[in-house]
């Protein structure tokens, strides 16, 4: 069996300011922008970076599983894929915010290290499930 293959192209549009370091940046996509001499060079830099935007996004859409910790003083730490590793998310009640820790190469070892983590820190492991 034969197969043909065509590349899809999706468009995207740079907005830059001019001048010979000139700031551009993706309209629609936050946080996606460079300096650049011209919009030629700025779409050039940025068509790089929104090809890896669309790989992150795939790969962290390949690695959908979830883990949820309770711990004994009420934080809550959950498990997920995020920014290339996995890692996990410190919540609680107490907390002004949440904070991020990005530290292994499979879910596994990340439900492993935010478990230590709450028996040193947080009460100890009082529940924990899979989603």
């Amino acid at each position: 069996m034969s197969a043909t293959t065509k590349t899809v192209n999706v468009p995207f549009t740079v907005t830059h300011s001019d001048g010979p370091e000139g700031f551009a940046y993706v309209n629609d996509v936050d946080g996606l922008s460079c300096y650049a001499p011209s919009v030629e060079r700025a779409a050039s830099k940025l068509k790089g970076f929104l090809a890896q935007r669309v790989q992150d996004a795939l790969k962290h859409m390949e690695q959908i599983r979830r883990h949820v910790i309770g711990c004994g003083d009420g934080t809550v730490l959950f498990v997920s894929y995020q920014y290339g590793s996995w890692g996990y998310v410190i919540c609680g009640p107490d907390r002004n915010s949440a904070c991020s820790n990005s530290c292994a190469d499979t879910i596994e070892k990340a439900i492993e290290r935010a478990k230590d983590h709450a028996v040193q820190c947080y009460g100890g492991v009082a529940w924990d499930h899979s989603a």
